[in-house]
């Protein structure tokens, strides 16, 4: 049974491309906890394994040779290797077969870094499962199956490493699509437990509503936007050591020194202000709306292939 450092949603980025909430020196606080982690994993003498979505743009013409050598050079410092399970953000279009042309199709093709899509002999007990867009609304069984479970055998795997929209029971919000975990549990029976991504909020530890696997997210290894519950956050990563999940916080700097507050409240001063706006033109404007929701609504309600990629071409560049 192989011992693991799960590390959760990392978003890298150069700093022309941030997240407009953060301040300039975004990539480079992300780097340094990625060698935290790096150092940690070869104290315990374990791999890591990265839940997915490694960079945040799937744009290879909006991540620097500067920046994927970069990460190279930090990965390969991991004397047990690195594994990662693609992301939505890691593939064009949702597609495994764009991995190649894509910023972690490129830093795999280095040495010490692989996929995990399935099982492989060098990970006895962990197996990953790739972000599929069904996901995110639709038939996510099917999808599966179409992929024919990722070569995964049922009851080999102890973990399953995954990048889904999964949450606590009773905690999945309504803004878009999520799975339940007693869903999950059930199609994968006989696997005891599963790590998730693409939650960037931290779920810690628990247990599906019938008992059969446990379930953890430590949130994303990133804080990119600016809500409570990020700003309360923690980053932290998990040590799975066969049978149970360890949480291990990774050093990070306190909130004024990472997010941009007042630039924040002059946009919130804004919206309020266009709230009003269209309040007065007997308009509706939706809370909590965010990139991701809308994403997430495209992928699950437009059937048309080529329209649906248009849309979520066009809303990913204007990031």
């Amino acid at each position: 049974m192989t011992k693991t450092l799960i590390i959760g949603d990392v978003h890298l980025t150069d700093v022309a491309h941030r997240p407009r909430s953060r301040t300039v020196g975004y990539t480079e606080q992300i780097l340094d906890k990625l060698r935290f982690c790096v150092t940690t994993a070869n104290e315990l003498s374990v791999p890591i394994v990265q839940a997915g979505d490694l960079f945040h743009l799937k744009a290879p013409s909006k991540n620097s040779h500067r920046l994927v050598q970069e990460v190279h050079s930090i990965l390969d410092e991991c004397k047990e290797g690195v594994w990662v399970v693609p992301g939505n953000h890691d593939m064009h279009h949702d597609r495994l077969d764009s991995l190649e042309s894509q910023p972690l199709g490129s830093r795999c093709r280095m040495r010490n870094v692989s996929l995990l899509i399935g099982e492989t002999s060098d990970l006895p007990g962990i197996a990953g499962v790739p972000y599929v867009t069904e996901f995110d609304g639709g038939n996510w069984q099917h999808a599966l199956e179409n992929y024919d479970n990722f070569n995964i055998v049922a009851e080999s795997p102890t973990l399953l490493v995954t990048h889904a929209p999964l949450f606590p029971p009773g905690q999945a919000p309504g803004v878009y699509a999520s799975i339940d975990p007693g869903e999950w549990a059930e199609y994968w029976i006989g696997i005891v437990a599963t790590y998730y991504g693409h939650i960037h909020d931290h779920h810690g530890t628990f247990m599906d509503s019938t008992g059969f696997m446990q379930f953890c997210n430590q949130g994303a290894l990133s804080r990119g936007s600016l809500h409570e519950a990020t700003i309360g956050r923690k980053p932290a990563v998990t040590l799975w050591d066969g049978t149970e999940f360890t949480r291990i916080e990774v050093p990070h700097l306190p909130p004024e020194e990472v997010f941009l507050f007042e630039q924040a409240a002059i946009k919130t001063a804004k919206k309020a202000s266009a709230a009003e706006f269209a309040a007065a033109l007997g308009q509706t404007t939706i809370e909590g709306l965010t990139i991701e929701s809308v994403l997430a609504k495209l992928r699950g309600e437009v059937k048309d292939p080529q329209v649906r990629e248009i849309l979520i071409d066009a809303i990913e560049g204007a990031q």
